[in-house]
């Protein structure tokens, strides 16, 4: 690679992302290439909502999950941003 620099693909962490899960279709099982967004808030409370629903029904969390939660002391609308 010193040789030849030309070679080197340098990239952002998105569009590196981005290059993979076009590289793997079928393993990373999103269908259509995926879009990078500039403003990523529509889709980070989107997360948040589903996070919710799912924290209200009776599916097992992950200890992440109830790490966030204890440090937001409980408080799941401040979880939504």
């Amino acid at each position: 690679m010193i040789a030849s620099p030309e070679r080197l693909r340098v990239s952002t962490i998105d569009s590196f992302c981005a290059a993979l899960t076009r590289q793997m279709p079928m393993l990373s099982r999103l269908g259509a290439p995926p879009a990078v967004v500039e403003d990523a808030e529509v889709l980070y409370r989107e997360a948040a909502r589903e996070l919710i629903a799912r924290l209200e029904s009776d599916e097992k969390v992950s200890p992440a999950i109830v790490r966030l939660l204890q440090h937001l002391d409980n408080d799941l609308p401040r979880s939504r941003g």
